[in-house]
């Protein structure tokens, strides 16, 4: 079931013209800068975009100087940690060929970690690429997950497994939500 939507999520991001993508990014940015609990936060884990997934790019060059942001380094054995963003000359393609920090920079983002997605449902479930990165991470931590996605990947429901782990807020081009544990 999960592969499923994954590859139909792919396959409707991809039908995405690059300037309808980024009237989108544009607007769920804007959302996600009114969200005090954004705002707020001074350690921010983010992630370098793939395949057309909602741009964090210039929200991290808009508040770097301001905040402190991590992008995650994956390791063998399915293993992510965060590693501080020190500028875009400062980051090399890592495994799967996303950017990634040099990893002796190694930090935990305390406050804020934005969680990418192919798909997501209205009880803040979500479901990945399928390596399992960010559920492994996350287990046990205390961060505040902010999911950006696009209003087509927001399902009514998807299949929940027990390893997976929720998003506090997904933000769109339409609204904010607020997951209610």
């Amino acid at each position: 079931m999960k592969r499923s939507i994954r590859q139909k999520m792919k396959a409707k991001l991809n039908e995405l013209s690059k300037q309808e993508a980024k009237e989108k990014t544009k607007k769920i940015e804007e959302k996600l800068l009114s969200l005090d609990a954004f705002l707020d936060a001074l350690s921010i884990g983010a992630y370098y975009p793939l395949e057309k997934e909602v741009c964090t790019l210039s929200i991290i060059r808009a508040l770097y100087k301001k905040k402190q942001f991590s992008l995650p380094h994956l390791e063998e054995r399915g293993v992510m940690r965060f590693a501080l963003f020190k500028g875009f000359k400062a980051i090399k393609k890592g495994r799967f060929g996303i950017p990634e920090p040099h990893p002796k920079e190694e930090t935990e983002p305390s406050d804020v970690l934005l969680v990418p997605g192919l798909a997501f449902d209205e009880k803040g479930a979500r479901i990945g690429r399928g390596k399992g990165y960010y559920d492994r991470y996350l287990k046990g931590k205390k961060v505040l997950k902010i999911s950006l996605a696009y209003e087509f990947q927001v399902l009514k429901s998807i299949p929940l497994e027990p390893h997976d782990i929720m998003v506090d807020y997904i933000i769109t081009e339409k609204r904010i939500r607020t997951i209610k544990s």
